[in-house]
């Protein structure tokens, strides 16, 4: 019994962290997280994300009640989104995992670049690779 709760706690989270560590979602908690922004401006402030992928990520911060979704009443009407207070409560294990990735990317580069020297590994299916991303800049962001 014991274990099927375990299981379901487990299952939940994975759930819940594969929602909050997806593609962009991450990135856009981040750019919302020091001032409500308005969609088009995080549009600008996330490099490189379709006005789909945002939509979505918005949404999905939405639905699990990380960001507040407010109607601005201007011409035409206009729509802002905040970190809300349970977001809020997520920004300390962020920072935290995210300062860890920092610290340890030199050593999982490594680990990398050894698992695809060997001719087994050819194929390795990574959607992004680490070592395209300047670690000055990725160190400067947390």
């Amino acid at each position: 019994m014991l274990e099927q709760v375990i299981s379901s706690e487990v299952d939940a989270c994975r759930v819940l962290l594969d929602q909050l560590a997806d593609k962009w979602t991450f990135t856009v908690f981040l750019a919302l997280r020091d001032q409500p922004h308005r969609f088009n401006e995080l549009r600008r402030r996330v490099p490189g994300i379709t006005q789909k992928a945002l939509t979505q990520s918005l949404r999905r911060l939405e639905r699990n009640g990380m960001v507040s979704r407010r109607i601005v009443e201007t011409a035409p009407p206009g729509v802002e989104y905040s970190v809300s207070a349970i977001g809020k409560s997520m920004s300390e294990p962020l920072d935290v995992l995210a300062q860890w990735a920092v610290r340890q990317l030199p050593s999982i580069l490594a680990a990398q670049a050894q698992f695809d020297s060997r001719p087994e590994s050819h194929a390795h299916s990574d959607a992004a690779d680490l070592a395209d991303y300047d670690t000055v800049t990725v160190r400067s962001r947390f």
